[in-house]
């Protein structure tokens, strides 16, 4: 049984981008909220001055940035990239 292969519009391509751009900006408000919450409590914990708590208070920044790393991703290589199709696509049309 052949599989069809889905040939994108240009349509479908200005959609999907506008979708992902929606996504990127939920995750990225997300983000931004979870890193400054993750500072903040890592900036309290190293006041106590005792290892742990450094340990504790740079492992939050760790994973604040962490946290930001799927909003950058898509602003950084998911929406050049369908950006390009769309100027591929318009080009050869």
């Amino acid at each position: 049984m052949p599989s069809e292969h889905h040939q994108p519009t240009l349509e479908s391509l200005h959609e999907k981008y506008r979708r992902r751009k929606i996504v990127a900006r939920k995750y990225l408000a997300r983000g931004i909220i979870f890193l400054m919450l993750c500072l903040t409590v890592g900036q309290l914990l190293t006041l106590l001055h005792l290892f742990i708590t450094n340990i504790m208070g740079e492992s939050l920044v760790i994973i604040g940035w962490v946290a930001m790393w799927r909003p950058i991703e898509i602003y950084l290589y998911e929406l050049p990239e369908i950006r390009q199709e769309i100027e591929h696509m318009k080009q050869t049309a």
